[in-house]
Parts: structure tokens; sequence; C-alpha cells
């Protein structure tokens, strides 16, 4: 204090340099959370997009007699199928939902 009752300057604390201190400290814990979730969804879109995949990998091996028998795939098929590159109609539906398989593990592990 000075003799005037007045503060000096060199005995208040610095307010900015404690205030830049935690503002940084602020920005790391909030970049590594950053950081974390953006590996948290990576990996789960990642998972859910391989799920997807193998589902649909399991109806074109286990399910193919379902998919040709359907009524809406049926006209599809005598629309577009036949012609196109796919010889039959299995293998035009076997490459329709190998690509949306795909399509779901890119799209997924992207988002």
């Amino acid at each position: 204090m000075l003799p005037s009752g007045e503060a000096n300057i060199k005995d208040t604390p610095d307010f900015t340099a404690l205030g830049n201190q935690r503002c940084q400290n602020h920005f790391l814990e909030n970049y590594n959370s950053l950081v974390q979730g953006i590996g948290a969804g990576l990996w789960s879109g990642l998972a859910s997009g391989v799920l997807a995949c193998s589902m649909a990998l399991g109806m074109i091996v286990f399910g193919m007699g379902f998919i040709t028998h359907d009524p809406l795939n049926i006209q599809e098929w005598a629309v577009r199928g036949s012609s196109g590159v796919a010889p039959t109609m299995a293998a035009y539906f076997a490459y329709e939902t190998l690509t949306g398989a795909f399509g779901h593990l890119v799209v997924l592990e992207s988002v």
C-alpha cells in the first residue's frame, strides 16, 4: 500500500496471466474431449457399418430365395434388371445388396 492508501500495481495479482492460463487449460481439456469424441464416433460408425454390411451379406447368402420371390423385386427385375448387365435375377439382387452393404460401411464410417 502506498502512503496515500492506494494499492501499488505490483501488489495486485496479474489477472491477465491467470486468465490466459485458465483459458489454455480450458482449451486443452475441451480439445482432448473433442478428440476422444471423434474417435468414439469413428469406432461406433465402423462397428455399425460392419454390422449392416454383414447382415446384408447374410441376406445374400441365406435369403436369396426370399429376395427373388418378393413381388416388388420381381417387378423391379422386369423393369430394370433384365436389360442390365446381370445375367440372372439372383445375380442382379446380389450385386444390388452387396453395393448397399458396402455403401453402409463407407457412409457410416465417414459420419
